[in-house]
């Protein structure tokens, strides 16, 4: 890819989803247009890359940040931050929200939805209290057929033995050569599309748990401050951010203040910005 196409790419991308490209990582770039190359029938990226500037369309722009949205999730992905859920965040939301009987959890940049499904059956095998709660899981991503995959639930025998413990197999029934996600949990969890560098759907309720980990990686500081600034419009002021183990708001929003516990760590809303946000 010449070096002004990779910077058109790059801009453009950007502009539409907020997630930067690293010229080190252009090998990675051009493995992954392969894909729209095939389904536009055309030859090469040089082709794609006039298609893109002379004659561009919603869908073909769609499908560029499809492919190139890294996709890399697993149930129950790191251990750590499901255990604080287990032990420490939802028992002391499920006290504080015991009269509204209601919990609201997001799950950000979702994927194939091995994140929102690990929630939904966690809640079912350890907080049967809340059988007859009002949950509301909300699962988003940037990509539409990504999200076609997660509501199906279907996941081969590689994707179900990876990081899911042996025990939560009973929330899957078998399909074929794989195994498909049980209805009674595939309707805990509400799949839309999103872009988070977009303005945020309108409808969305306040959240109590708002999980965004390993995405403020991909995008610049300012962008991760924007999504930030979101954030504290749809967390409740007793909720809480969940983000990747190497991602932090240090330097980014003082709003914020660190949760940290014996095995992981997440953020909540600093008293003063709570403060000020009740008294306005």
């Amino acid at each position: 890819m010449k070096p002004q196409d990779f910077e058109f790419l790059r801009t453009l991308v950007q502009r539409e989803s907020g997630i930067s490209l690293y010229e080190e990582k252009m090998y990675l770039i051009n493995a992954r247009l392969k894909p729209v190359l095939k389904q536009r029938n055309l030859q090469n990226i040089d082709e794609l890359i006039i298609r893109l500037r002379w004659q561009p369309t919603p869908q073909l722009i769609q499908e560029v940040i499809n492919v190139l949205t890294i996709h890399e999730t697993f149930f129950f992905r790191d251990d750590a931050p499901f255990d604080v859920l287990r032990t420490t965040v939802l028992p002391a939301l499920i006290k504080a929200r015991s009269e509204a009987r209601s919990l609201n959890i997001w799950s950000a940049a979702c994927s194939s939805g091995q994140e929102p499904y690990s929630i939904a059956m966690m809640l079912r095998e350890y907080f049967p209290e809340l059988r007859n709660w009002h949950i509301y899981i909300y699962a988003t991503d940037i990509s539409a057929p990504i999200l076609e995959k997660a509501r199906a639930g279907q996941y081969s025998q590689f994707e179900v033995e990876r990081g899911l413990p042996a025990n939560f197999l009973i929330y899957f029934e078998q399909d074929g050569q794989g195994w498909r996600v049980k209805e009674a949990i595939r309707t805990m969890v509400t799949f839309e599309t999103a872009n988070l560098v977009q303005p945020w759907p309108a409808y969305t309720p306040a959240m109590d748990i708002i999980l965004m980990r390993n995405v403020l990686i991909y995008f610049e500081n300012d962008t991760k401050k924007k999504i930030l600034g979101n954030v504290k419009k749809y967390l409740h002021h007793d909720g809480y951010l969940f983000l990747g183990q190497s991602e932090t708001v240090s330097q980014l929003d003082t709003s914020f203040e660190l949760c940290h516990y014996s095995s992981s760590s997440c953020f909540r809303l600093a008293p003063v910005y709570t403060q000020q946000a009740v008294s306005q």
